[in-house]
C-alpha cells in the first residue's frame, strides 16, 4: 500500500518523471536480489509488476504522461543551463563551493543564484547543485556518507541478512541514481536522507552488536 501511495504521488503530485523511473529501476534491484535464487519466483514477480505498468499504461493520463518523456521541452533546456552556470562557479570557488545564497527576486544574488534568466535552479541538477553549493569539502563528506552505507550492505550480504532489509539496499539505488538530477541534500529532501542514514545504523547495529550481546549473554549464563 505504502508503494503505490509513493507511486502515485511521484506520478500525480510531484510529476517528477525520473524519479518514477528511478523507483521503478530500485524496484527492481530489490526484486532482483531477493529472487536470485528462485528463477520462477522472479520471473513471477516481473510479469506482475510488468501487467500492472502496461494496464496503468492504457488510461488517458498515462498516456499523456508517457509521451512528455519524449519531449525536448524547456525543461531540459534549462538544466542544460544550469549545469554550465553552476559548473563554472564552482570552478571559480572549488574548495568551500558558492555556499547558500537567497536573494529577493531582482537583485544581484538573486540572478547570481538563478542565472540571468531568472528560472535556474541548483535542485534539478542534482550533484552538480550540490557541489556547487558546498564545495570540494561537501563533495567529500558526500562521498564518505554514501561509503558508510556501503559498507552496511556489504556487511549484510556477508552475514547472509540483506534479504530482510531490502529496503536498505532499495533506498541506497535510489538515492544514488537521483543524486544525477534529484539530490538529496536540498533543503526539501534532507530530512528523509537524515532518516535513511538513522534506519542504516539501526539495522547495522542490530545485526552486529545486538547478536553479540546474545552470544555473550548466553555464554555467562554457561
Amino acid at each position: 500500500m505504502c508503494l503505490f501511495l509513493g507511486l502515485f504521488h511521484i506520478i500525480f503530485v510531484a510529476k517528477t518523471r525520473s524519479a518514477l523511473v528511478i523507483v521503478i529501476l530500485s524496484i527492481l534491484v530489490m526484486m532482483m536480489y531477493k529472487w536470485r535464487k528462485d528463477i520462477l519466483k522472479f520471473v513471477v514477480g516481473i510479469a506482475s509488476l510488468s501487467i500492472i505498468i502496461i494496464l496503468f499504461s492504457l488510461t488517458p493520463t498515462a498516456k499523456a504522461y508517457i509521451e512528455s518523456f519524449g519531449v525536448y521541452d524547456a525543461s531540459v533546456s534549462a538544466r542544460e543551463r544550469a549545469i554550465d552556470l553552476y559548473m563554472s562557479q564552482f570552478y571559480e570557488n572549488p574548495l568551500l563551493g558558492m555556499g547558500f545564497i537567497r536573494g529577493v527576486e531582482g537583485t544581484d544574488l538573486y540572478y547570481l543564484l538563478r542565472g540571468t534568466s531568472g528560472n535556474l535552479t541548483r535542485t534539478d541538477v542534482g550533484f552538480i547543485g550540490y557541489l556547487n553549493t558546498f564545495g570540494i569539502i561537501g563533495a567529500v563528506l558526500f562521498i564518505l556518507l554514501f561509503f558508510k552505507v556501503f559498507r552496511v550492505m556489504l556487511f549484510l550480504i556477508s552475514k547472509k541478512i540483506m534479504v530482510h532489509y531490502l529496503e536498505v539496499l532499495g533506498l541506497f539505488v535510489f538515492f544514488t541514481l537521483s543524486s544525477i538530477n534529484l539530490i538529496a541534500f536540498d533543503p526539501q529532501r534532507i530530512f528523509y536522507f537524515v532518516l535513511y542514514l538513522s534506519f542504516v545504523s539501526y539495522v547495522y547495529y542490530i545485526s552486529k552488536y545486538h547478536n553479540e550481546s546474545k552470544v555473550k549473554f548466553q555464554y555467562e549464563k554457561l
